[in-house]
Formats: C-alpha cells, sequence, structure tokens
C-alpha cells in the first residue's frame, strides 16, 4: 500500500525569487573562492621558487597579504552560511547581512590599499624617487580605507542592506579612490616603462612584457571597481544583493595581480638574459643611461648574445633596506 504526501506544495509564482539575492550571494562566493585558490597557487610557487633573492619584509607582506585574503574568504563563507543554513526560509531576512558579510569590506579595502602601497613604492623607485604620484596614490589608498571602514560601521547599524543615503555615500567613495588609484597605478606604469625602452632588442622585450602584465592587472581590477560602483547605484528599489559577485571578486583580484607580477620577475630576467641583484620590489628597474659607442661597436661584434651590454641599475633602496 503507498502513502501519498500530504506536504503541500506552493507553487513556483508565489516564492519570492532569490536571483538577486542569495543567488548573487552564492554566485559571488563560488566564483572569490575558485580566485582564491589561483592565489594560493601563486603563493606557493612565490616560496618555493621566486623569493630566494627577496627580503624578509617582501616575504613577509605575502604572507601577509594571502592571510587576509584567507580571513576574507572565511567571513563570506561565513556570511553565506548564515544566510542559507541559519535563516534558511526567513524571507524577511533575505537581504540582511550577518556582520561577518559587513566586516569583510574593511578586510577587502585593507587588502586593496596594500597592493596599492606597493604599487606606489614601486613607481617611486622607476620614477626615479620622485614622490608626486606615489603620495597621490598612497593618500587614494588611505582614503579608500577610510570609507570603507566607515560603510562597514554604518552598514552594521541599518536593519537590511539597502545602499543608499551615507552607506551610498560610503561605498562609492571608497570605490571612487579605488578606481583613482588604479588608474593613476596602470597609467604611471606605462609612461615609466615606455620612457625606459632602449635600442637594445632585448631590453624592449622585458619592457613590453612588463607593460602587458600592468595593463593586464590594472585593468581587470579598475573594471572590476567599475562594475561594482555601477551595481551599488543601478540596484532596484527593494534590497538587493546583486553588488556582493563584483565586491568579493575585486579583493582576490588585487592579491591574485599583485602575486602575478611578482613571480613574472622571472620571466623578465630571463629575456634579459643577465644575472644581476636587482632590487626584488621595484622589480626590474632598467635604467636611461646610454650605452658608450665603444661598448656598442663590441656588442655587434659579440654573436653570442646582445643582452651582455644591456645597462642595469639598482636602485638606491636595497633589498636588505627596504
Amino acid at each position: 500500500m503507498t502513502h501519498s504526501s500530504t506536504t503541500p506544495r506552493l507553487p513556483r509564482a508565489t516564492l519570492i525569487p532569490l536571483d538577486d539575492t542569495i543567488g548573487a550571494l552564492v554566485i559571488g562566493a563560488i566564483l572569490s573562492s575558485s580566485l582564491f585558490g589561483v592565489s594560493c597557487l601563486q603563493v606557493y610557487l612565490y616560496f618555493t621558487r621566486y623569493c630566494s633573492r627577496d627580503s624578509l619584509l617582501l616575504k613577509s607582506f605575502v604572507a601577509t597579504l594571502l592571510s587576509l585574503d584567507a580571513l576574507h574568504g572565511a567571513l563570506v563563507a561565513h556570511a553565506l552560511y548564515v544566510t542559507v543554513v541559519n535563516n534558511f526560509g526567513d524571507y524577511a531576512n533575505l537581504t540582511k547581512l550577518p556582520w561577518s558579510g559587513v566586516i569583510e569590506t574593511i578586510i577587502g579595502a585593507l587588502v586593496a590599499g596594500m597592493v596599492q602601497f606597493f604599487y606606489a613604492w614601486r613607481i617611486y623607485v622607476l620614477s626615479e624617487k620622485s614622490f608626486i604620484l606615489p603620495v597621490i596614490i598612497a593618500i587614494c589608498a588611505v582614503l579608500g580605507f577610510v570609507f570603507g571602514t566607515l560603510y562597514a560601521q554604518k552598514g552594521l547599524s541599518v536593519p537590511y542592506v539597502k545602499v543608499e543615503g551615507l552607506l551610498l555615500v560610503y561605498s562609492s567613495t571608497a570605490l571612487a579612490f579605488s578606481i583613482t588609484s588604479d588608474i593613476i597605478i596602470t597609467v604611471a606604469m606605462l609612461y615609466y616603462l615606455s620612457r625606459s625602452k632602449t635600442g637594445m632588442k632585448a631590453t624592449n622585450r622585458a619592457i613590453n612584457t612588463l607593460v602587458a602584465y600592468a595593463i593586464s592587472s590594472g585593468l581587470v581590477t579598475t573594471m572590476f571597481a567599475i562594475a561594482d560602483l555601477v551595481a551599488t547605484w543601478t540596484a532596484p528599489s527593494p534590497p538587493t544583493l546583486i553588488e556582493a559577485p563584483f565586491l568579493f571578486i575585486l579583493v582576490r583580484l588585487h592579491c591574485l595581480s599583485f602575486m602575478t607580477i611578482l613571480n613574472s620577475r622571472d620571466i623578465v630576467r630571463s629575456q634579459l638574459n643577465v644575472s644581476s641583484n636587482i632590487d626584488s620590489h621595484a622589480l626590474v628597474h632598467i635604467s636611461r643611461s646610454v650605452v658608450p659607442d665603444s661598448d656598442m661597436e663590441r656588442s655587434k661584434s659579440n654573436s653570442k648574445s646582445d643582452t651582455k651590454n644591456v645597462v642595469l641599475s639598482e636602485p638606491r633602496v636595497g633589498i636588505d633596506e627596504a
């Protein structure tokens, strides 16, 4: 004898759509977790292959960055668990993120600020210690972190996540400073690297590689920051979480772009085909010094390589001093 189920089933049309709330949160968590795995691989490669010439300061910076990235991922996972499992069926709290979903914005702003500070220092070295652009980048990074923290503080006190009023001001301002910093970094890197080009094929090939990495990392982070800003401003009237995927992924991209550039140094060194103790923080700093004519003549007669007369200059700040 069979017993039919007596549990009533609601028609699908009567259920509350979850695409722009839990759906957005799940998509953001999955994609950001995938990128975190790639970041872990990059950090593993760094410590096993590429860090032998680096100072303890840079190694500690990488370890701290990965720890913060992991903490951000844990906070996102906690927010997802509380929303989907603990509050299962509680439609009234669909757009009310737990404390972890708000605090993660502080960690994200801190990660972005640390990476932008690194690039500010790098531009300082490449520009032969011109401090104007690095100071502007540093100010934007600090202000982005400050407004990100204010956003989190205000977010903990609202009954639901609807980015409006002060929340909209804090969120938009933090993203605007982050976008400004990323754009300045990308343009400055392109300018100083392009200015370092010489007549040597190996040198230009190495510079082109650095330019490609600078463009790819800068454009990706900038585009996602702009997408996050657009999603925040165009969110529909009922509270949603459609900006969550962009926010989660943006944090991963800052860490991942930093590690990718850091691990690309050996590729550049191999293209230069020289062995030198180049400052790892500035990556490869190529001097604009003119090669003497006598050296150029000797290089033409040398059939082994045209890279032996490439002039490399180390920044005055040594590895141990940084």
